[in-house]
């Protein structure tokens, strides 16, 4: 008999997919976080990237379910879906750990290029969500196709 569970779309496949895409970013900010500034590798804004990055995987991974924008009726491409969350969920850890982004945006890895602003890390927010959903969209699946397992 054939495995069929991998080509299955599930709700519990998506948030997998997604959260492990997230954790492979979380890893490459802690790594460019503790490389390039005096905090520890066990610290709260190491802590704090994980959860954020982990929270940024489960919300675009749940908001997939929705294909069609509940009250307005568009339709949420995963581009729009994913590149909303991803900067909407990175500005807000910007606002709250600016302090941190700053000590990172004075580092010399990204000094020379001449970014003295810590919001410019939502770009990356936007280009991590559209990353993320793309591929728990291309693996998983989305909206009415997906069940609920």
């Amino acid at each position: 008999m054939e495995n069929t569970y991998n080509n299955k779309k599930t709700l519990t496949k998506r948030i997998i997919v997604a959260k492990a895409v997230a954790f492979i970013f979380a890893v490459i900010y802690i790594a460019t976080f503790v490389t390039q500034t005096n905090h520890d590798l066990v610290s709260k804004l190491s802590l704090g990237t994980l959860l954020v990055c982990m929270t940024m995987g489960l919300v675009i991974a749940l908001a997939g379910v929705f294909a069609k924008h509940p009250f307005l009726g568009f339709q949420m491409k995963w581009y729009l879906r994913g590149a909303f969350l991803g900067t909407l969920i990175i500005f807000m850890f910007v606002l709250l750990s600016y302090d941190a982004f700053k000590t990172v945006i004075d580092s010399p890895l990204i000094s020379w290029m001449g970014i003295e602003s810590p919001y410019w890390a939502v770009i990356d927010g936007t280009i991590m969500g559209l990353i993320i959903d793309f591929v728990a969209t291309k693996m998983a699946g989305e909206g009415r196709e997906l069940e609920i397992s």
